[in-house]
């Protein structure tokens, strides 16, 4: 199953439902808390979801934040936007950004995505699952890299890490209380996304050892001078 047609299965109203005001579709927001965002005027957001971190760079430091995203419905409803409507591996920008973010999306994507980016920006920020084994989570269409697989991708498009920062297991809580909380309230039972998110959310509030060895992790690299 592609990851478009997990995202496009499901109306934007049920999304509307379950996700908050912001549509934040990340289980960690504060990412976009980091430095590195604080030197930036350009920002593309590869796999920019329903624009949650769109808005939050523009209100929180005024950045021209530029979104891709291969879902029609998202597209539509960031019409407003900057928005490009492509698949993130078959897209080469034509321009310049002072920083390429992947925000819980590059795990969808293959290790080769970096290269079409590599020559737009000298600047690129993860955040993304990591474990210390590699794991492929099939329903999801998900990669679950190591650090050093991480670290590998970086320095094949010369590029080196500078941050990398491991957020604890227990801020997943919040935001998977939350969603379950809507799924139940709003007693949504269709689509493959929201089945499947509800069963995350559960494993991770009721089942934590089925995912206790996949943490969250920022990741600020810079190309190699």
């Amino acid at each position: 199953m592609s990851i478009k047609r997990i995202y496009d299965d499901i109306p934007l109203d049920v999304w509307k439902k379950v996700l908050n005001e912001n549509m934040d579709y990340s289980f960690i927001p504060e990412a976009m808390d980091n430095p590195c965002f604080s030197s930036v005027s350009t920002v593309l957001d590869v796999g920019c979801g329903w624009g949650a971190n769109i808005r939050t760079l523009k209100n929180k430091y005024n950045i021209n934040t530029t979104g891709l995203t291969n879902s029609l419905q998202q597209f539509d409803l960031l019409k407003n936007e900057d928005i490009i409507l492509s698949d993130a591996e078959d897209y080469v920008p034509d321009k310049e950004y002072d920083l390429i973010m992947f925000v819980q999306s590059i795990t969808h994507m293959k290790n080769s995505v970096l290269k079409n980016y590599q020559s737009a920006t000298n600047k690129i920020f993860i955040t993304d699952f990591v474990s210390n084994e590699y794991k492929y989570q099939y329903d999801w269409d998900m990669r679950i890299r190591t650090k050093i697989e991480y670290e590998y991708m970086f320095n094949k498009i010369g590029f080196e890490i500078k941050e990398f920062n491991v957020w604890s297991y227990e801020k997943y809580y919040p935001f998977a209380q939350y969603w379950l909380d809507n799924i139940n309230k709003h007693k949504i039972t269709n689509g493959h996304q929201m089945i499947m998110l509800k069963r995350l959310c559960e494993d991770i509030l009721g089942n934590m050892h089925r995912v206790r060895d996949v943490l969250m992790c920022d990741i600020y690299a810079e190309r190699i001078k």
